[in-house]
C-alpha cells in the first residue's frame, strides 16, 4: 500500500535504549522499591517471577531507561536516483544526546502544535512542533527547555 505522504516529507528514526543502571541490585533503594510496583502491574496474570528477574525489561520504560542511540533518515531526489541520508547521534549522556538531535531537528523548521517528548527525571524537557494536517514538507522543532 502506497504511503499518502510523499516519501521525502517523512523523517524516519530509531530510538535505542538501556536500563540505568546495569542490574536490579544496582539500583538505588528507593528506585528498587519503585521497580517493584511496576514489576507488580507487569506481572499481573502473568508467568511466576520476580522483580528482580524481569529487570532486563527496564530499559523500554521512560522512568528506568535511557536513550543511548537516535538514527534518523530521509529520503532525497527523484525517485529512479533516490537516496538515503542517515545521521546517528549516540553516547552515555542523555540530556547531550538528546541536545544534540534537537539541534539537527531545529535545522528541518518550526511548526505548530508541542508535545512533550521525555519525562521530566533528568531536568530536561523536550518539546516537538508538529505542522498542520496535510503540510507538504515536514517541519520539526525540538527545543530543550531546563525544568524549573
Amino acid at each position: 500500500m502506497a504511503s499518502p505522504y510523499p516519501l521525502h516529507t517523512i523523517l524516519f528514526l530509531d530510538i535505542e535504549t538501556v536500563s540505568q543502571y546495569s542490574a536490579f541490585g544496582e539500583l538505588p533503594p528507593e528506585w528498587q522499591e519503585l521497580w517493584r510496583h511496576k514489576a507488580e502491574a507487569l506481572l499481573r496474570d502473568k508467568l511466576p517471577a520476580t522483580p528482580e528477574e524481569i529487570y532486563g525489561r527496564s530499559a523500554i520504560y521512560a522512568e528506568f531507561g535511557k536513550v543511548v542511540c537516535i538514527s534518523c533518515g530521509v529520503l532525497s531526489g527523484p525517485p529512479a536516483g533516490r537516496k538515503l541520508s542517515i545521521k546517528s547521534f549516540y553516547g552515555d549522556d542523555e540530556k547531550d544526546l538528546l541536545t544534540r538531535f534537537c539541534d539537527l531537528l531545529n535545522k528541518l523548521g518550526i511548526g505548530g502544535t508541542k508535545i512533550p517528548l521525555r519525562p521530566q527525571r533528568k531536568g530536561i524537557r523536550l518539546s516537538l512542533s508538529l505542522p498542520a494536517h496535510g503540510h507538504p514538507q515536514y517541519e520539526a522543532a525540538f527545543r530543550p527547555e531546563p525544568l524549573g
